[in-house]
C-alpha cells in the first residue's frame, strides 16, 4: 500500500510538530542609534535574539525551535511573528516593524519550508503613532520550516530540488539579493492595499441553544453578540479590516460556539482563504451558505451560515484596526428562487446487519430536516454467528414497498446548472466544427471562397444554437 500524504494522514490527531526558523540578517531598517533585537512568536511562545548595536544592515544568525503538539488543522492556523524591536538608552523598547507568516503558507511550500527568504518588515498594527501604515521598515533574511515524524532530515531547511537543478552550474547563489529572493513570488508592483468586508448574516442549526460567532485573521480577533435558545441565529454582522494582497497571511476563520455544561464550546469551524476566491485579484464571495459539521465528528451535520465577502484596492495604507457594524438583513429572494423539494428514498433490501433485535427503522435526515420511518422485519440467515454470538440479519420489502420521503425548501439552481450543461454543450459544437474546418482547409487548399463560405456557415450554426437554446432553456442572459 502506497503511504498517504502527509496533509491527509491522521488529520484530525494530535502530533508533535517543530517549527525551525533562523534569523539571518536585517537590511535598510533605517536605525543608526540604539541596539536592534528580533522577536519570533508563536501562539503563546517566544524566543528573542542578541542585540546588535549601532547598524543599520545588523547580523543575527541565531537558530530557534519550537515544540507544538496539535492537530494539522490547528498547527496550520498559527502565525508565526516576527518583529524587530529597537532598544534605546532611557527610552521603552519599541516595535520597529514586524513580519507575519501563516503555517499554511510554509505547509503549502514544496519542501514544507522557506529557506534563505527576505521578508519585508511593516509597521506595527498596534504603532497608533504611525503615520504612514503599510511603508517598508525594511527587510529580514529568514528560513522557517515544519518538521514533523516523516520529514526527511534531508531536505529541511534547503532549498527544493528543482532549485538546486536550475542552479547547478551556478557556483555561488546569491541570496543577498533581496528582490530575487522574496517570501512571496509576485512582484511588489502586484501588491496592493486592500479592505476586506465580511459580513455574517444568520444561521440555520439543528439544535437548539445559545450561539455566538468567534472570528480570527491572524493579528484581528473578535466576537458577535449572543443569540439565545433558538435554532435560527441572526447576527447581521460585519467585520471590516484593512490588510495587503497578495499576503503571506491568506486565512479568515469562523467559529461557531454553543453554550453547553455553563461554558462556551466551540462546536464547528470553517475556514476562507482568500486567494482561493479571488477574482482579478479581488477576493469575493457569495452571499451563500457555508456547511458546518462537527469538529469530533466529521460526518455530522451541524447547520449552515448565510456569509458575504468582498474587498475594494486601496490608494494607500490605511490604517491597520477591525472595525464592527451591525448591517441589515439580507433579501435573499435578490439572490436566489426558494422551491420545495420532495426527496424520496426506498430501502427495499438490507444484509448482514449485526444485532439480536428483530426490527429496525429505516429514517433520512438531510440537513436540518428529518423524515418519516418505516419498519422492517428481520430475519436470520440459517448458520450464520460471529465470535460474539450476535447473528447476522437482514431484511426484505415486499410490495407495496414503503417509501421515506421529506420536504425541504432549497435555492431552485436547476438555471446555473443549465446553463453549464449548455455552454459544454456549445464548446464541444464549436471543437467538432472547427477539426472539420480544419480538415476543409487539408483537401480544398486553394480554394479560399469555399473555405470563408465554410466557416461563414459554421458561425451562423453557433448562433443559432445559442439562440436556440436561450429560447428552450430560458436562460436570461444578453448577448
Amino acid at each position: 500500500m502506497l503511504p498517504m500524504a502527509q496533509n491527509d494522514c491522521f488529520l484530525s490527531m494530535s502530533q508533535d510538530y517543530l517549527i525551525c526558523t533562523t534569523i539571518h540578517k536585517a537590511r535598510q531598517l533605517g536605525v543608526f542609534t540604539g541596539e536592534t533585537f528580533v522577536r519570533v512568536t508563536l501562539d503563546k511562545a517566544h524566543r528573542t535574539t542578541k542585540p546588535y548595536a549601532r547598524s543599520e544592515n545588523p547580523y543575527y544568525n541565531e537558530y530557534f525551535v519550537f515544540e507544538i503538539r496539535c492537530t494539522l488543522t490547528e498547527l496550520l492556523r498559527l502565525t508565526v511573528l516576527y518583529e524587530v524591536r529597537k532598544r534605546n538608552a532611557c527610552k521603552k523598547t519599541m516595535s520597529h516593524g514586524e513580519l507575519l507568516i501563516d503555517l499554511q503558507s510554509v505547509w503549502n511550500q514544496p519542501n514544507r519550508c522557506f529557506f534563505k527568504k527576505w521578508g519585508r518588515l511593516e509597521a506595527s498594527i498596534a504603532d497608533v503613532s504611525n503615520n504612514t501604515p503599510g511603508a517598508c521598515k525594511g527587510y529580514l533574511q529568514i528560513d522557517l520550516a515544519i518538521v514533523t515524524q516523516n520529514s526527511d532530515p534531508n531536505t529541511v531547511l534547503r532549498p527544493h530540488e528543482d532549485m538546486l537543478e536550475l542552479n547547478r552550474w551556478q557556483i555561488n547563489q546569491d541570496y543577498d539579493n533581496i528582490e530575487r529572493n522574496m517570501l512571496q513570488n509576485a512582484d511588489n508592483s502586484m501588491q496592493c492595499n486592500i479592505r476586506y468586508n465580511v459580513t455574517l448574516y444568520k444561521a440555520v442549526l439543528t439544535k437548539k441553544s445559545d450561539y455566538l460567532i468567534q472570528f480570527r485573521f491572524h493579528p484581528f480577533k473578535g466576537k458577535t453578540n449572543v443569540c439565545k435558545a433558538t435554532t435560527q441565529p441572526e447576527w447581521n454582522y460585519s467585520v471590516c479590516f484593512s490588510w495587503t494582497y497578495p499576503s503571506l497571511s491568506q486565512t479568515f476563520v469562523v467559529q461557531i460556539l454553543s453554550h453547553e455544561h455553563l461554558q462556551w464550546k466551540a462546536i464547528a469551524d470553517y475556514e476562507i482563504h482568500f486567494d482561493e476566491i479571488a477574482f482579478k485579484d479581488k477576493p469575493a464571495l457569495g452571499p451563500t451558505y457555508v456547511h458546518f459539521y462537527d469538529i469530533s465528528n466529521p460526518l455530522q451535520y451541524l447547520g449552515r451560515l448565510l456569509v458575504e465577502v468582498d474587498s475594494e484596492c486601496l490608494p494607500a495604507g490605511p490604517a491597520r484596526d477591525l472595525l464592527t457594524k451591525p448591517v441589515a438583513p439580507l433579501d435573499e429572494k435578490r439572490w436566489w428562487q426558494e422551491e420545495t423539494f420532495l426527496v424520496e428514498f426506498l430501502p427495499l433490501q438490507g444484509d448482514f446487519l449485526h444485532g439480536n433485535f428483530s426490527n429496525c427503522k429505516v429514517t433520512m435526515k438531510l440537513a436540518e430536516n428529518s423524515s418519516n420511518y418505516v419498519e422492517c422485519f428481520l430475519k436470520s440467515y440459517p448458520g450464520k454467528h460471529n465470535n460474539t454470538g450476535t447473528s447476522l440479519k437482514y431484511f426484505r420489502q415486499e410490495a407495496p414497498y414503503k417509501a421515506v420521503y421529506l420536504k425541504i425548501t432549497m435555492p431552485d439552481n436547476r438555471y446555473k446548472f443549465d446553463s453549464d450543461y449548455y455552454m459544454q454543450e456549445i464548446l464541444d459544437l464549436i471543437e467538432s466544427e472547427l477539426a472539420t474546418f480544419k480538415l476543409f482547409q487539408i483537401k480544398y487548399t486553394n480554394q479560399f471562397v469555399f473555405q470563408s463560405l465554410f466557416f461563414g456557415t459554421f458561425f451562423q450554426l453557433t448562433l443559432q444554437v445559442h439562440y436556440n437554446g436561450l429560447e428552450t432553456l430560458g436562460l436570461q442572459h444578453k448577448l
